[in-house]
């Protein structure tokens, strides 16, 4: 999104000025902010160039070794997030279950208090 030449926009409301910020579509850079509290010039761009050892590989090498490493991560992240799913569920329907077999009348809990410990503890799975 670029700023009207004159600094008028379509219905003629005047925009703020960009306050030293260059259009991200330009040039790809940001300039230095001024005023704000890193005065000592913007940060260094990381390089998008890969580190050497990835650079000798060839296309099918690398292609082959992206896809294992997909595969390992998902791996060990996938069970993980089902292990996680699965006692989300059966926590929720124990606390119900608890409800209604008397939770709130061995604990003593009067008023909101038994919806008030639901919330929180739907918040711990989060």
């Amino acid at each position: 999104m670029s700023l009207a030449k004159d600094g008028l926009g379509q219905h003629g409301a005047e925009f703020p000025s960009n306050n030293g910020i260059e259009d991200v579509d330009s040039k790809h850079t940001t300039r230095h902010v001024s005023g704000s509290p890193n005065d000592d010039g913007p940060a260094p761009r990381r390089s998008r160039e890969p580190p050497a050892l990835i650079k000798s590989w060839s296309r099918e090498e690398r292609r082959r070794r992206e896809t294992h490493l997909v595969r390992k991560i998902d791996f060990r992240l996938i069970p993980m997030i089902i292990l996680m799913y699965i006692m989300n569920y059966l926590d929720r329907n124990n606390i119900a279950s608890a409800r209604l077999a008397g939770l709130e009348d061995e604990l003593h809990l009067h008023g909101d208090q038994y919806q008030v410990r639901s919330s929180i503890k739907k918040l711990e799975w989060y």
